[in-house]
């Protein structure tokens, strides 16, 4: 019986087994964040950005410009113009930030056409990486798909 109250106290203490669907010990998933790196989707579009981008450069996104301000030197196209049709050098889709009316649009029918699309090697989530436990990721999130960019093509 008493080693029942351990396990119990074990659990409760070191594991989140009352608090998650996803149980895990906490700090074996620190640790691994600790030692791995996180990737997130901003940190995804800045670092494809700053090797593949240049400073003359212009991007469209439809949410987190500032990042992209502070972290590139290319210029932003402010976000709350982000459903007028211009055409400029990068155009960044963020699954839950982009308009669901500008995927049937025919402005993303032009830029499907005069632009190549890329996808990144980071999750389009919601979030880049939030500090409340219950939203935090430790690891890479694995269930959405990858943040996709569009460049546009250089004449021929």
């Amino acid at each position: 019986m008493r080693l029942c109250g351990w396990v119990v106290v074990a659990l409760v203490l070191l594991s989140n087994v009352f608090q998650s669907v996803h149980p895990e010990v906490p700090l074996i998933s620190f640790a691994e964040e600790m030692t791995h790196q996180y990737v997130g989707p901003m940190e995804g579009v800045v670092g494809y950005l700053k090797t593949h981008g240049r400073s003359n450069e212009v991007v469209k996104i439809p949410y987190d410009d500032r990042t992209l301000m502070f972290y590139t030197s290319m210029r932003i196209e402010p976000p709350s113009e982000f459903l007028r049709a211009t055409y400029p050098d990068w155009i960044v889709l963020r699954g839950g930030w982009t308009p669901k009316r500008f995927f049937g649009s025919t402005y993303f029918t032009q830029v499907k056409a005069q632009y190549e699309r890329i996808e990144l090697d980071a999750p389009d989530a919601f979030w880049q990486n939030r500090e409340d436990p219950g939203l935090h990721h430790f690891r890479r999130a694995w269930w959405p798909p990858p943040v996709v960019i569009y460049r546009k093509r250089s004449p021929a």
